[in-house]
């Protein structure tokens, strides 16, 4: 006999002794009876010196393997450039603008962005220094001298940002010949920045610019061509004399579809019409199903769950990439799912209680998460497999348990063993960890989503042996 049956036999003896008689010393003969069982049960131990053990290894190896790669891991990105136009003549303003983002299309914010420009010489005319903005996008502009040289002219531009590898990117523009033979007045509109990134439900704005050339003061008016039916745009003013300025608002619905929108904004007046394009990118999604829970976008509630989303998952690679795979697979249903539930009540209630176990379990793993501010990606990896250990066993382990009691009356035994799962649970953590060095934003993608199923079964594996070995002790 081990030393804790040893130990829990003396106390139970002891015990039962000294109360033996009435209810009281039956309910705690009972009581005792039960927990000197569940201690000496042969499933229990094997559950505890089998599986315990492999799980405190695996997470062991995985911390160890994340925290070297740290030292190694170093996020790629990527810049945009253009032109508000691909000629032009001499005295004219040349505006410049693009946008740096990391491979998965996030925004790069504080990024040093470097821009040189070259004569058909390859003689330097403009050098400057920009830093991106909170979403990515920079911009500048200089002015073309009156004695500029026709022909090509290259717009060469790099980011650097620690952390980050360096990025370059180029393009060009021309002073053709003949160009100021033509003396008529004109105009030209340009968009800065012509890019901008947003969540469905949110609105952005991009500011347009109308410089006058050779004299021109017509009104100009503007429209867009095309609007997405869950678009709303607006312009404040929309009639503008160059040399003059208009914003540009665009509004999304919920419900608008992750993707990359380009709008062309239309200029006329006075004869001429000239259009410029803005893009953009819809992505990351609001939570349309609290948000038609809970009925406001400002309940706290859904305050939480983007914060969580924004400010823990987002702000990591591992986090990123599996959302990028969660939310192809969210945005599928959700919003089908939130328009039902706006329009039954009975429905909203259901799902309030439903989310409320889901955000209680994110209220815990965000404590744990704040514990490794030292490292973001250990401590999404671990708050990912509490929340999804506990998610498997609130949400998945009942429908688990009312199959397998279908499956038993029909006779079927079903029976799961845990080293696969875990084995599958082990590959996943590795497949992190080397994405995590290189990294592989695709590999990563799948690896996480692996990651979480594999603990969401075996969280329902271990529960339910934990279920089986609870009944046969109290039938005993």
């Amino acid at each position: 006999m081990n030393p804790l049956n040893s130990f829990l036999h003396a106390r139970c003896a002891r015990t039962l002794h000294l109360e033996e008689q009435g209810f009281l010393g039956q309910y705690r003969y009972y009581l005792q009876r039960t927990v000197l069982k569940m201690a000496s049960s042969r499933s229990l131990k094997l559950l505890f010196k089998g599986s315990v053990p492999r799980c405190l290894k695996i997470f062991a190896v995985a911390t160890i393997v994340l925290l070297f790669s740290a030292a190694f891991a170093q996020n790629e990105m990527s810049i945009t450039v253009s032109t508000n136009s691909n000629a032009y003549d001499p005295g004219e303003t040349v505006m410049i603008s693009g946008v740096v983002e990391d491979i998965s299309g996030i925004p790069v914010p504080a990024a040093t962005v470097s821009i040189q420009v070259k004569n058909p010489t390859e003689e330097t005319i403009y050098i400057s220094v920009q830093y991106s903005s909170s979403d990515g996008n920079y911009t500048d502009n200089f002015v073309l001298a009156n004695d500029s040289l026709t022909g090509s002219y290259g717009v060469f531009v790099a980011a650097n940002k620690p952390g980050f590898s360096d990025c370059h990117v180029q393009t060009s523009f021309s002073v053709p010949r003949g160009a100021v033979i033509n003396q008529t007045s004109d105009f030209a509109i340009s968009a800065s920045p012509d890019t901008r990134t947003i969540k469905p439900g949110e609105s952005t704005q991009f500011s347009l610019s109308l410089v006058s050339m050779r004299g021109f003061a017509s009104p100009v008016s503007l429209s867009i061509l095309s609007v997405p039916q869950s678009f709303e745009t607006s312009f404040e003013p929309q009639v503008v004399v160059p040399n003059g300025s208009s914003t540009l608002t665009v509004r999304t619905q919920p419900t608008t579809k992750n993707d990359s929108y380009v709008l062309t904004v239309t200029a006329s007046g006075g004869g001429k019409n000239h259009s410029t394009n803005v893009t953009l990118i819809v992505q990351g999604g609001g939570c349309l199903i609290a948000t038609a829970t809970y009925e406001s976008e400002l309940a706290p509630e859904v305050q939480f769950l983007r914060g969580f989303r924004d400010e823990r998952v987002m702000a990591t690679l591992a986090g990123r990439q599996f959302l990028y795979a969660f939310n192809m697979f969210y945005y599928s249903f959700s919003p089908k799912v939130a328009r039902l539930i706006e329009l039954d009540n009975g429905l909203r209630a259901i799902f309030r209680v439903a989310l409320y176990p889901l955000i209680s379990i994110l209220v815990f793993t965000a404590r744990l998460d704040s514990l490794f501010v030292f490292y973001r990606e250990v401590g999404v990896i671990l708050s990912g497999f509490l929340a999804s250990s506990f998610i498997g066993i609130v949400y998945f382990s009942p429908i688990a348990i009312v199959l397998k009691r279908i499956l038993k009356a029909r006779g079927v035994d079903l029976r799961v063993r845990l080293e696969p799962t875990m084995t599958v649970l082990l590959a996943s953590l590795v497949a992190i960890s080397v994405a995590e060095v290189f990294p592989f934003y695709a590999a990563m993608s799948l690896a996480t989503a692996i990651f979480v199923l594999a603990t969401i079964c075996l969280s329902i594996r271990l529960f339910m042996r934990f279920l089986d070995s609870c009944l046969k002790f109290f039938r005993v």
